[in-house]
C-alpha cells in the first residue's frame, strides 16, 4: 500500500472512531461491592413497587467480558446475584436509553460525587438513590419539593432522616441545578431478564476533524516533497 494511501486510510479510520458505537453482545459478571465498608446496605423503596420493601444500594464491581468496571443499576423489577456470569447482555451508548437532560444530570452527578460515594458505604447508596431518581423520573424535571417520595422512583419518608443516605442524595439532586457539568461518556448493559446497568467513564477529548485533515495534508506535503528530494 502506498504511503498516500496509509495516510488516507488512517484519517478515515480515525474519523470513524469518533462515530457512536452499536449495541453489542456482552458477557457480565457481578462480583460485589465497590464500596466496602461496614454497615446496612438496604434503603426502603415504594416504587415501582408494589409496596414499600428494602433494597439493596450501592456502586457495584463488575467484568464485562473479562475487563474490570464498575455500574449503577438503573432499574428495579429485576435482580442479579453476586458470582454469577450472564450472557444476555447488550452494551450499547446511555443516549437510546435517556433523553438530553437525564444525560445532563447524570454528567453533574457524577462530575461532582461520584469520588465523594466512594468514600462510605451511605454515600455510594446515595450514589445510588440519585442514579435512580434520575433514570425513573428525570426526563419529567427533579422536583425539589417532592421528588424522592413521589414520582416514578420513591422511598418511603422516613429515609430522609438527617444524616441518612437518603438525606445525602436529596440534598445532591437539588444542587444539580446549578452544578458544572463533566465530560463523561455514558453506556447501558441491558438485559430482557436481568437488572439493567449504567456505566461511565471520562470522555477523551476528540481529535477535531480539520485537525485529522491537517495531519493528513501536511504528511503528503512532506512525501511530495521527499519525492521531489529524491528526483534532483
Amino acid at each position: 500500500m502506498s504511503t498516500a494511501r496509509s495516510i488516507a486510510r488512517a484519517v478515515v479510520l480515525a474519523g470513524a472512531a469518533l462515530l457512536p458505537l452499536a449495541a453489542q453482545a456482552a458477557s457480565v459478571k457481578f462480583i460485589g461491592w465497590n464500596v466496602n465498608t461496614t454497615g446496612s446496605r438496604n434503603v426502603n423503596v415504594n416504587a415501582p413497587y408494589a409496596s414499600a420493601r428494602d433494597v439493596p444500594a450501592g456502586e457495584f464491581n463488575i467484568q464485562i467480558d473479562g475487563g474490570a468496571n464498575t455500574s449503577f443499576c438503573i432499574e428495579l423489577t429485576q435482580f442479579i446475584g453476586f458470582g454469577s456470569t450472564y450472557t444476555d447482555y447488550t452494551l450499547g451508548p446511555a443516549a437510546t436509553r435517556f433523553d438530553s437532560f437525564q444525560m445532563g444530570l447524570l454528567s453533574k452527578l457524577y462530575e461532582n460525587h461520584l469520588t465523594e460515594s466512594r468514600s462510605s458505604n451511605q454515600n455510594s447508596q446515595a450514589f445510588q438513590i440519585a442514579v435512580w431518581e434520575i433514570a425513573y423520573d428525570g426526563a419529567n424535571g427533579l422536583d425539589a419539593g417532592s421528588y424522592l417520595t413521589n414520582g416514578n422512583f420513591a422511598m418511603t419518608s422516613g429515609q430522609f432522616n438527617p444524616g441518612t443516605a437518603g438525606a445525602t442524595a436529596s440534598l445532591w439532586l437539588t444542587n444539580l441545578a446549578t452544578a458544572k457539568a463533566g465530560s463523561w461518556n455514558f453506556q447501558v448493559l441491558a438485559s430482557g431478564s436481568n437488572q439493567d446497568q449504567l456505566i461511565a467513564d471520562r470522555t477523551p477529548v476528540p481529535v477535531p476533524a480539520s485537525a485529522l485533515l491537517l495531519g493528513a495534508g501536511l504528511g503528503l506535503l512532506g512525501l511530495r516533497r521527499w519525492r521531489a528530494s529524491r528526483a534532483a
